[in-house]
């Protein structure tokens, strides 16, 4: 028995593998994680397009920060878990989609984690998937870094001193995840270090419904996956 987790993208069916297709459609049953259990997840909305006859059994998952967030997100793993051992089989192949990347701030490692645990012997694979922040960089066209300039990739929901760390380095590239309600908050770093003239801000990327702007620009709510990027800074001489 396999559970794979697959990376759908940002939202834009266009941007998934065609090895994250073939898996969904192979799958015996297709798991995607959703806010509510009403309403379909950006994940499931991406399969529905590419695969319209294959059915997301839909798992729900809280969207929270500190220990309280970390608490109820386990609880949410550990219950999906259990649902989906009622439908796994021995011998089953089944995926679990998700947006952006699996083994990148999503939900798949907390509910392989508990799946495991519940299934003995269960095997665990993972299929890539293009991240948002790639998408967004791709609408300038040009390197974000490039020679021995660092990466930094940290959340918006995260501590200052991390934030601060990452803006400090002014040839560094910088990536902020799950930005939110962080937004004015980042906004001030941004200032403060002298990068926001370097920054931009996008959410629902790969959707009809994509914003990019200025990070200056950006209004002060911003969706819970808003991604902020900020360039080096590249002073001539």
């Amino acid at each position: 028995m396999r559970l794979t987790g697959v990376g759908v993208g940002p939202g834009d069916p266009g941007l998934v593998t065609m090895a994250a297709l073939e898996e969904i459609r192979a799958a015996g049953a297709v798991f995607a994680p959703s806010l509510a259990a009403g309403s379909p997840g950006r994940a499931e909305a991406v399969v529905a397009k590419l695969a319209p006859a294959v059915t997301c059994h839909r798992v729900v998952f809280p969207m929270g920060r500190g220990v309280t967030g970390i608490e109820a997100r386990r609880q949410a793993a550990a219950e999906a878990a259990e649902q989906m051992a009622a439908i796994m089989t021995e011998g089953g192949r089944y995926a679990f989609v998700t947006l952006g990347d699996p083994t990148l701030y999503s939900t798949f490692s907390l509910v392989a984690e508990f799946a495991q645990a519940r299934l003995p012997g269960l095997e665990i694979a993972v299929i890539p998937g293009i991240m948002a922040f790639q998408r967004l960089l791709a609408l300038s066209t040009t390197n974000f870094v490039d020679n021995d300039e660092p990466l930094h990739l940290v959340l918006g929901i995260g501590r200052d001193r991390d934030l601060e760390q990452a803006l400090g380095n002014r040839r560094a590239g910088v990536v902020i995840y799950k930005v939110g309600s962080a937004l004015l908050r980042i906004k001030e770093l941004a200032r403060n270090y002298g990068r926001s003239a370097e920054a931009t801000a996008g959410w629902l990327l790969g959707t009809g419904e994509e914003v990019v702007v200025p990070l200056l620009e950006a209004p002060d709510e911003v969706p819970y996956l808003a991604t902020v990027v900020i360039r080096p800074s590249r002073e001539s001489g």
